[in-house]
């Protein structure tokens, strides 16, 4: 009994070799091991069998979007252990490492027997959480995204396909939102989806007008505040305006300028050519300054009539240095009307 004993165990390892059985623990590295690999060579058909939760809005997994990826962030450095068997669910853990470009990913994917090798994290659910659209500062485009698809629809994309949505199923590497919009460019956007089943992931980035859109609204907000200023009337073809004929002012001889809030004139130093400008998120054909701030975030405008000649005895010349006024003046709310995009219309009085 002890001779067949062990002749049943040197036929079963003699099996094993015939038969090309693996350890189910190495079976596991080798199966994650071959899906980095396949990710790091553009193989996404390849690398998405190795998914094991994968739905009908796979469209994020294609070579065109992985290929994106792998141009502007290659996979490189990949580091697979050991992998751990869990016993309660029959799964093996396994830690992997890698980079995309100069960013260093680390994670535990979980490796899944069965016909053949399924891993977990093989694709990732991802939400993408702070997108910003249209503005410098974070949104929560859960809360916008709505009104950007409404305004904007189909412009978004994600490695340059149209993106609908920000809950994708992602493979996880790097990606970069960008805008598909005349006259608009984003601004950051790059993120990385690690191997999570649910990465929520925080993307900085901004929809902005593209510079030369912005150099042109500011040359035509900077001609039209010279041709406000150099008008020598009391009601302005611009907006704003103020009463002093009745006080005794030779109108002939009024110059308006900009005034900052303690009606010191600052005229000169009003450029809009250095303003920047964005577009409205529920207004895509006006134009403002961006962050409702000109020059700098204490910047706060008013128009005024800076000076003017008396024509009454008794009544001071309107200076600098004198004003029969209470008030600083009509205060500057410049916006761009960008309808006609090729010719952007500056208003410097707007309404909300």
């Amino acid at each position: 009994m002890r001779g067949a004993s062990a002749m049943i165990v040197v036929l079963g390892i003699v099996a094993s070799l015939l038969t090309g059985c693996t350890p189910p623990a190495a079976g596991a590295k080798a199966a994650v091991q071959d899906w980095l690999t396949s990710l790091s060579q553009g193989r996404a058909a390849d690398a998405m069998a190795y998914c094991t939760y994968v739905t009908e809005d796979s469209g994020f997994l294609s070579a065109q979007v992985l290929a994106a990826s792998l141009a502007a962030a290659p996979m490189t450095g990949i580091t697979v252990s050991d992998a751990r068997l869990e016993a309660s669910s029959g799964t093996y853990s396994v830690d992997v490492g890698y980079r995309l470009g100069d960013e260093q990913v680390n994670g535990t994917v979980v490796a899944r027997p069965g016909k053949s090798w399924t891993i977990d994290e093989g694709c990732v659910r991802a939400v993408l959480l702070t997108a910003s659209m249209d503005k410098g500062i974070p949104w929560d485009v859960n809360t916008d995204w709505l009104s950007w698809q409404t305004t904007y629809p189909d412009t978004m994309t994600l490695n340059g396909t149209p993106l609908t949505t920000t809950n994708v199923l992602l493979f996880p590497v790097a990606y970069q939102l960008g805008v598909d919009s005349p006259r608009m460019t984003m601004t950051g956007g790059h993120f990385v989806v690690t191997p999570k089943l649910l990465d929520v992931v925080k993307v900085d980035g901004a929809v902005v007008l593209d510079q030369e859109t912005q150099r042109q609204i500011g040359a035509t907000a900077a001609s039209t505040l010279a041709g406000c200023l150099a008008e020598r009337t009391e009601t302005t073809t611009c907006g704003f305006g103020q009463t002093i004929s009745y006080l005794g002012y030779d109108t002939a001889t009024i110059r308006w300028g900009v005034v900052d809030t303690t009606g010191k004139a600052v005229g000169t130093t009003v450029d809009p050519t250095k303003w920047a400008w964005e577009r409205l998120l529920n207004q895509p054909d006006r134009v403002v300054p961006a962050g409702d701030q000109y020059e700098s975030d204490a910047a706060s405008f008013y128009f005024r009539i800076i000076s003017a000649k008396a024509t009454r005895p008794g009544v001071e010349d309107i200076t600098d240095a004198f004003t029969p006024y209470t008030t600083p003046g009509q205060p500057m709310s410049p916006c761009a009307d960008f309808s006609d995009p090729a010719h952007p219309v500056v208003t410097f009085i707007c309404g909300s």
